[in-house]
């Protein structure tokens, strides 16, 4: 009887550590299934939510495929190459051509022009020329939204966020410069008695940086830039500086949101109080072309009376960190995390950020390069190619 009784108290206890185990896997099949459901949840949202459901699919799906690189560049003349989120898109005198990573055709941007301009944030395109008097904003797969004004377009921008602003003359005012959000919604319009040279967004949606330009009935110009609030006062614009006999050439919002500000004559950081916070002098050099790498800027000077570039690199507080005289001619650049890629008639030379080659990839008839994370594309007269 006492042999019974201790093999019914191990056959409970079996039965007790079984449905231990099967409560115990049940828990974690619930648990994966609703990691499963958020993780769904949240692809829904960001894909199918945030850019409608029939864009964002179509964006999903348009994004595979591909045989790779290189592929058949179509005619046409090079205006520009930029980036829209992962992928590459190509700027002719006609069409504005989106590739994905692969090398496919996602979209063909039609009637494009020599004045044509495609401002990019990480998943849309805002596109228009300039003095022209059409927009239009497309994802990586399809035309979202488009519009006619008035009078022809002066600039642009796109936000990080998906907001865009456009800027074109309007009835009695020189400028106006109008706001929209991600859903197309127009949010914000200020007019201005001066001309519009530049318009930023922040990477927030919270702020706009404009500049205007003034002065021509003086004689003397000066640059004017106005920090406008969203969440504060929709209505007024404040005058955060005044540059006299000097012109604004680029205004952007930094990923800190503070502003980098390049005019003529020097480069300055404003925080958001429109405050100067940081300036670098150009002296007698010319500002040829400036490039932007995170919190790394690289400007391009011509030297009065010396046949060479001289290429400046400076960090997040505009110290000069190292620097370089270039003999030949530059067509191009593409700026990087770790490499500065430069394309001369020779083919392509890579420096770190100590101006030291650490690269060199000669071929002849090359016409543009353009980084994307680390991979660098070049176009020949015939195709699209990757290095590497």
């Amino acid at each position: 009887m006492e042999k019974k009784i201790m093999n019914k108290a191990v056959d409970f206890d079996k039965v007790r550590k079984r449905r231990q185990r099967a409560v115990t896997l049940k828990r974690l099949l619930l648990l994966t299934g609703a990691m499963i459901l958020a993780g769904s949840a949240v692809f829904v949202y960001n894909v199918l939510v945030e850019e409608s459901a029939t864009t964002g699919l179509m964006d999903y799906f348009e994004s595979r495929g591909g045989t790779g690189f290189p592929v058949d560049l179509p005619g046409g003349v090079i205006r520009d190459v930029v980036s829209i989120g992962e992928n590459l898109a190509v700027l002719n005198d006609t069409n504005l051509i989106i590739y994905n990573k692969n090398g496919k055709i996602i979209q063909n941007i039609q009637r494009m022009t020599e004045h044509s301009i495609a401002e990019t944030s990480h998943a849309r395109v805002l596109a228009f020329s300039v003095g022209g008097r059409n927009f239009s904003v497309h994802s990586i797969s399809r035309e979202m939204f488009s519009q006619s004004l008035d009078q022809g377009i002066l600039c642009g921008d796109m936000g990080a966020n998906g907001d865009f602003a456009v800027v074109a003359p309007a009835q009695h005012f020189a400028s106006r410069v109008t706001v929209y959000d991600r859903q197309f919604r127009q949010i914000y319009s200020w007019s201005s008695p001066e001309y519009v040279t530049n318009v930023s967004l922040s990477p927030r949606g919270d702020m706009m940086a404009v500049s205007c330009v003034t002065g021509g009935e003086t004689g003397v110009m000066k640059s004017l830039i106005y920090l406008f609030r969203f969440a504060e006062d929709r209505d007024q614009a404040e005058v955060a500086l005044t540059l006299e006999d000097s012109l604004c050439l680029g205004l952007d919002f930094m990923e800190s949101d503070r502003i980098a500000l390049f005019t003529d004559k020097e480069y300055m950081i404003l925080n958001q109080q429109g405050e100067i916070k940081e300036t670098y002098d150009f002296g007698s050099r010319r500002l040829l072309a400036r490039e932007n790498s995170g919190r790394w800027t690289l400007l391009f000077f011509e030297r009065p009376g010396r046949y060479e570039t001289e290429l400046v690199l400076l960090d997040e507080s505009l110290k000069e960190t190292a620097s370089m005289a270039i003999h030949e001619r530059i067509f191009d650049v593409a700026f990087g995390k770790d490499v500065i890629y430069l394309l001369t008639e020779d083919g392509i030379t890579g420096y770190d950020h100590q101006m030291q080659q650490v690269l060199a990839y000669e071929r002849h008839g090359i016409s543009r390069i353009h980084l994307i994370g680390t991979r660098l594309y070049y176009l020949t007269y015939s195709q699209i190619c990757v290095l590497g």
